[in-house]
């Protein structure tokens, strides 16, 4: 039977379909039935931040269900539970783990970054996240992050922020955090019991007396006037003490 133009066009295309499925089975069949060849782990070091190593995400995976090694069946390696594993790290704020057709497990981490460290005397310290939450502090590594003092620090840990005081600090901390200039500004933070704070700058000696975090932004924006009106006239030195408390003015002293 002789077939028309159209009819054999469709056929061939029909034919293609059929190989192309053929081959992307054998494909997937081959990775189900490879074993675990290598496996890399890459960690986000962004912000220089050191606190997970190669070796941590390694130990995690071999926590779970068996020993996760090269030469494990790829089908038996369930990536979600893997990541969740990896996750349990104090310090990863994210995991992903894949595996590629070359027989790799590839697993990318990406590490929380802290925006300020409390210290205290009476207990441990901790870090305050970019997320708004508290991390422990590592003896490994430790972030060159703005320091807070002060008889309000504990509280801040034991309530793990979770107060109206906590929360404008993060807010603030988040805000200084994305601005270049605030960064190189704040060396670190004094607070009370009441939420007061005292700003110790990075550069000049003065101290600020900030008041409390609730309207940080139109402080900080007194005080950035102050920095670069003021203080370039009179001396960087030449005030010991400068007040942010009282609304609309700042008292230099």
């Amino acid at each position: 039977m002789k077939l028309n133009k159209k009819t054999g066009n469709v056929l061939k295309a029909l034919l293609l379909l059929v190989l192309l499925s053929g081959s992307i089975g054998f494909v997937e069949k081959k990775a189900e039935g490879t074993t675990v060849n290598n496996i890399f782990v890459e960690i986000d070091k962004a912000y220089d931040n050191y606190f997970v190593e190669e070796a941590d995400v390694h130990a995690l995976i071999q926590n779970g269900e068996g020993q996760l090694n090269t030469g494990v069946s790829l089908e038996n390696v369930k990536l979600k539970d893997l990541e969740a594993q990896i996750r349990t790290h104090d310090f990863v704020k994210d995991a992903q783990v894949y595996k590629d057709l070359k027989g790799n497990l590839v697993i990318r981490v990406q590490q929380n970054r802290p925006l300020a460290r409390l210290m205290r005397a009476d207990g441990p310290d901790a870090y305050i996240s970019a997320d708004g939450e508290l991390l422990p502090v590592s003896a490994r590594f430790t972030a060159r992050v703005p320091v807070i003092t002060g008889s309000g620090v504990t509280e801040l840990i034991v309530k793990k922020l979770d107060t109206e005081t906590g929360k404008e600090l993060v807010d603030m901390l988040s805000y200084i955090d994305r601005d270049p200039f605030w960064v190189a500004q704040v060396a670190g933070l004094e607070i009370d019991r009441e939420g007061e704070m005292i700003l110790y700058p990075q550069v000049t000696k003065q101290i600020v007396e900030f008041g409390t975090a609730a309207g940080y932004r139109q402080k900080l924006k007194k005080l950035r006037i102050f920095y670069k009106d003021v203080l370039p006239r009179k001396g960087w030195n030449h005030y010991e003490r400068v007040s942010l408390k009282y609304e609309n003015q700042i008292v230099c002293e």
